[in-house]
């Protein structure tokens, strides 16, 4: 295990941020990509990018934000070129301290929530049927309340009838 600290690490040239950014997990470098947990406030991606420099090729680093506060979140993503060098990181990397904070580095997981639904709401749509499903079920009750009103109408004019009928005779 190595003992990383701000002396220890060389400040590298920043990566590029005019790219929108996108998971880095995706199903074809799922086993590149590390998850690098315990992350101390200062730490930046090029801090970050040279703490796992030395196990090999680094293609990028992901550091999400929490915008509210201005600070990192304490998590971020390492994505080396081959698989072996993450593996290596993970091997050397995990439980070791980096600014004074224990790093729990391992393989990240595919992102499986794409649409920024709730994980209920699939199952909520098969239950109680989509948007469109819905809408059209309240129009159809609606036509059949407003059949229902227009029939009890129609029975009281006729019981008003049926009354004018027998008073007059």
């Amino acid at each position: 295990r190595r003992k990383m600290d701000v002396d220890s690490v060389t400040q590298q040239g920043p990566f590029d941020t005019t790219q929108p950014r996108q998971s880095l997990v995706t199903p074809t470098n799922a086993k590149r990509v590390l998850y690098v947990g315990g992350l101390a406030e200062e730490v930046t991606e090029d801090v970050l990018q040279a703490a796992f420099l030395p196990f090999g090729d680094i293609l990028s680093v992901m550091i999400p934000m929490d915008y509210q506060n201005a600070k990192n979140r304490g998590f971020g993503f390492v994505e080396f070129e081959l698989r072996d060098d993450a593996l290596a990181a993970v091997d050397n990397m995990d439980r070791g301290e980096l600014f004074g904070r224990v790093l729990n580095i391992s393989i990240a997981r595919e992102k499986t929530l794409t649409k920024n639904r709730p994980v209920w709401e699939d199952a909520a749509d098969e239950f109680f049927g989509t948007e469109e499903e819905m809408a059209r079920a309240a129009s159809e009750r609606k036509q059949i309340e407003e059949a229902k009103r227009n029939e009890e109408e129609k029975a009281k004019q006729a019981v008003r009838r049926q009354r004018v009928v027998e008073t007059s005779l």
